[in-house]
């Protein structure tokens, strides 16, 4: 079918954007709360619609029942509206059934055919490949993984991974490849016709799967688009079965995550502590829920719960690492820091004592530079605005505190004072005198010499010139102690 719409680029708004941006909500999911009730309404009227048409051929014309066209053109509506990542927790009902295996099944079912359906509904399309190739662009531009985009470990056939000649390809590799696909599309908009390269696109993208919240705002896009330029009929059909089969995927997606909403308060409780909110480990959780049910596989002999577990724990988790201290370490290196400490505090009780970074590198069986993080990033953080102890009437920290990498410039002119009252008190002394006290003192270049090297230098016993420098310090201290005195440090 020949789309007839305009491509962004070619009408002219500068309110009006070709896509929205990929943002935090589309990384966690799209569940919009305000389309619920719309939901259930348009799943009702598909319902009777189904049943009305059960055992007929599916003709390629528009649908007659007018009602469900309207209300899925405001499904539409309500879907270009991007929420907030908020909304996307508010619209899960924590009182809903758990689904039974055989529910939870049906509903998967539902949700990956008319994800397929999708799919296949945009790649037929030039202009639905187009915005497709625009949206995966520029979610990539605004620093979106290509995990939040496809599942590259789902597989549509039932090849065993364990098989040595099934080899998929690395994130880095398959985000090549898209990237070189959708380049093709985006500089040829108007050369997407079936030509044997495009052909070649199509097949391998029918290959790929596309994660539900990508696909969610890919319709929302198309649904922005579509109101700001007059539809041909075949167009107005397209995007209307674009829109339904993203009605029928979200319905399903949403009952699933519904249904299984309570293992996430399960797995949450083990997680509860005084430093993090129970309501944030539910929030957490549930986004780990979230990627679980986008990326579930029914082909494999895996129940959804056993699943599910690892992404929730893997969400609650990291977000605990994200929160804990200011400096963040990498995941897999603080993962590991429970374990770290046990060892310590185990070496500690058997050897009363702290085990050395080397002990602990080979007790724990990590490179030593990895301890060393571990050790450093998990001291105490104190805020230099904070009293001491807590004290109101005690300074702050900062103002306790001293660089001792550059001298003070207090240090700086009381030694350069007490160096000229030495040098004056001195030049009152006989030559000699002088001479030695300032060789054993350093007082001209800073360097100290010792009894026998004067006496080397100046013919004489070491025990008189003991006796030269007493002298002459006794002399100073007559003359000059009151002046010296002040620059005494006190106690």
């Amino acid at each position: 079918m020949t789309q007839a719409f305009l491509y962004p680029h070619q009408f002219n708004s500068d309110s009006d954007t070709v896509s929205g941006t990929f943002s935090e909500t589309g990384k966690s999911s799209v569940l919009l709360r305000s389309r619920s009730i719309l939901r259930e309404q348009i799943a009702l009227k598909l319902k009777r619609k189904t049943s009305a048409d059960a055992g007929c051929s599916q003709a390629d014309e528009p649908p007659r029942d007018d009602d469900l066209a309207s209300d899925i053109a405001a499904g539409a509506t309500e879907a270009a509206v991007v929420p907030s990542p908020l909304d996307d927790l508010r619209g899960l009902n924590q009182n809903a059934p758990v689904l039974s295996n055989e529910n939870f099944s049906l509903e998967a079912r539902k949700m990956e055919l008319a994800r397929g359906n999708l799919v296949r509904l945009l790649l037929d399309s030039s202009y639905g490949l187009w915005v497709l190739a625009d949206v995966f662009m520029n979610a990539l531009a605004t620093g979106s993984d290509i995990s939040e985009l496809i599942c590259k470990n789902h597989c549509d056939s039932l090849v065993p991974v364990q098989n040595d000649h099934f080899v998929q390809d690395t994130a880095k590799q398959l985000e090549f490849k898209l990237r070189d696909c959708f380049e093709q599309i985006m500089n040829r908009p108007e050369d997407l016709k079936d030509t044997a390269n495009m052909l070649k696109i199509r097949e391998y993208l029918s290959e790929i799967h596309f994660l539900p919240n990508f696909l969610q705002q890919i319709t929302a896009t198309l649904a922005k688009l579509g109101r700001n330029q007059p539809l041909k009929s075949e167009d107005s059909y397209w995007l209307r079965r674009v829109q339904e089969q993203e009605q029928r995927m979200s319905i399903s997606r949403l009952a699933m995550i519904n249904g299984n909403v309570r293992l996430v308060t399960y797995i949450a409780k083990q997680y509860n502590n005084q430093t993090t909110p129970f309501a944030d480990l539910i929030q957490d959780g549930t986004i780990g829920l979230i990627k679980a049910v986008d990326r579930y596989d029914l082909n494999r002999a895996v129940r959804f719960s056993t699943y599910a577990i690892y992404w929730i724990r893997q969400t609650i988790s990291r977000s605990l690492v994200r929160q804990e201290k200011m400096v963040r370490l990498p995941y897999n290196i603080a993962a590991k820091a429970s374990a770290v400490f046990e060892i310590m505090n185990n070496y500690l009780i058997q050897n009363n004592k702290w085990p050395s970074s080397r002990e602990l590198a080979a007790l724990c069986k990590l490179p030593e530079e990895e301890v060393k993080a571990i050790v450093a990033n998990y001291q105490p953080v104190i805020s230099l605005d904070a009293s001491i102890n807590d004290d109101d009437d005690l300074p702050e920290v900062m103002t306790t505190l001293e660089q001792n990498h550059f001298p003070q410039p207090l240090n700086i002119l009381i030694g350069s004072s007490l160096k000229a009252c030495l040098r004056k008190a001195v030049d009152t002394l006989p030559e000699r005198e002088a001479s030695i006290i300032k060789c054993r003192f350093g007082l001209d270049n800073d360097h100290e010499m010792t009894l026998q090297d004067i006496a080397d230098k100046m013919s004489l016993t070491r025990e008189r010139v003991r006796q030269i420098q007493n002298s002459a310090l006794m002399k100073l201290k007559n003359n000059f102690s009151g002046e010296l005195t002040d620059f005494l440090e006190p106690g």
